[in-house]
């Protein structure tokens, strides 16, 4: 797909980086791209996706710890995959699409643990934002470690991490998976077993 088809079929106003870009400008074009119907069910829409990142994103910002970029694309990625039920009030991870969508985090985060930090503490933010729903927290975690995007380290070094600037939420998100962590760890004891 060329530039200029992305631009009309997604509603994006540029593909070129402008010197006064926020993180809200590439949250809001990411989240634009990966609500597309088709993201779900074309390969080509995930490579659309990466182009456009590598095209708009500077690489000094998507390479390092990489906080602001990995903290966006974990939002938007994450975002797209949730639905709010107006009747309960309350959001559910739609699983299929954080799988569709976890391959682009873990190009970012390319095993890299300082990286996966990143991306957790968006995603600590972000639920301590909507009120920590029930659940949700855990069934994102889950996800993320089965489909290799989180390594049990990163987890483990986000739960240990003591940084004050990054405790908001964090009580109520680590509370919320104990379970998550209980599996993780005596899943990775008994893959350790003859």
């Amino acid at each position: 797909m060329t530039n200029s088809e992305i631009i009309k079929d997604t509603g994006l106003t540029s593909l070129t980086p402008t010197p006064n870009d926020q993180p809200q400008d590439v949250r809001s074009n990411l989240d634009r791209l990966l609500s597309d119907p088709r993201f779900d069910k074309n390969s080509e829409q995930k490579n659309d996706v990466i182009s456009w990142i590598e095209d708009n994103v500077p690489a000094a910002d998507r390479d390092g710890t990489a906080k602001n970029f990995l903290r966006t694309l974990a939002r938007a990625v994450t975002g797209s995959s949730l639905n709010y039920d107006t009747n309960r009030r309350e959001y559910s991870l739609e699983e299929s699409k954080l799988e569709a969508r976890c391959p682009l985090v873990k190009k970012y985060v390319d095993a890299n643990t300082d990286r996966e930090k990143q991306v957790l503490y968006a995603l600590q933010h972000m639920m301590h934002e909507m009120e920590h729903p029930n659940k949700l927290l855990t069934n994102i975690f889950n996800c993320l470690y089965n489909n290799d995007v989180i390594a049990q380290e990163g987890f483990e070094a986000w739960l240990d991490c003591s940084e004050v600037s990054e405790q908001e939420g964090k009580g109520v998100a680590i509370k919320s998976t104990t379970h998550f962590f209980t599996w993780m760890r005596e899943n990775e004891v008994d893959d350790e077993e003859p």
